[in-house]
C-alpha cells in the first residue's frame, strides 16, 4: 500500500473528513443498506481510497447467483449492465455494472465468481470524476472481446459513450 492509501471499515468510514469518494460510498452504503439489505450484510463492508478512486468492498449474507444479484442491482439502484460473460463451461462468471455518471454517484460494480457464478461479495470501485470511470469501462469493454469467453449481455460502445457524452 502507498503512503496515501487508507483502508477503513464501515464504522470508521462514518468518522472524519467528508471526501467526495466517501459522500460517494456512504449513498451507494445507504441505498444498498435500504433496498438490498436481504442479500449483504450491514456491519460487510470496507473501503480502501487511492487517492482519486477508492474501493469498496461489500460482503453478501450468503451464496447468491452473480445474475439474480446483478439484476437486483440494476433493479434497485438503475446501474447499467457493462457486460455479463462466463469463461471454461461457466465455471467463471464475470459481470460489469455500472451508475450514471452524476456527482456523488459514480462507481462501477464487478462481480466475479470461479463457482459456476455463486458470489459472496461485490467489489465497488468509486470515483471522483467520469474521466477515469469512463477509462476503465471502456477498458473493461475492450478487454472481455479478446478473452475465450461466452457473453451473455453486452453493451455498445456507442451505448457506453452516450452515458457519457451527450
Amino acid at each position: 500500500m502507498e503512503q496515501n492509501d487508507v483502508t477503513m471499515n464501515a464504522g470508521e468510514a462514518q468518522k472524519g473528513e467528508k471526501s467526495l469518494l466517501m459522500q460517494n460510498y456512504e449513498n451507494l452504503r445507504a441505498v444498498i443498506g435500504k433496498d438490498m439489505k436481504d442479500y449483504f450484510r450491514e456491519d460487510g463492508s470496507c473501503i480502501t481510497i487511492y487517492g482519486s478512486y477508492a474501493e469498496a468492498v461489500f460482503r453478501m449474507n450468503g451464496q447468491y447467483m452473480a445474475e439474480d444479484v446483478a439484476g437486483e442491482l440494476s433493479d434497485q439502484l438503475g446501474v447499467n449492465i457493462l457486460y455479463a460473460a462466463t469463461r471454461h463451461y461457466g465455471k467463471f462468471v464475470e459481470v460489469v455494472a455500472y451508475s450514471q455518471p452524476v456527482i456523488d454517484k459514480m462507481y462501477v460494480i464487478m462481480l466475479s465468481s470461479c463457482q459456476h457464478g455463486i458470489v459472496e461479495e461485490m467489489t465497488v470501485v468509486l470515483f471522483e470524476s467520469y474521466e477515469p470511470m469512463f477509462e476503465l469501462l471502456s477498458r473493461k469493454l475492450a478487454e472481455v472481446g479478446r478473452k475465450n469467453t461466452e457473453i451473455m449481455e453486452k453493451e455498445t460502445k456507442e451505448t457506453l459513450h452516450s452515458h457519457f457524452f451527450k
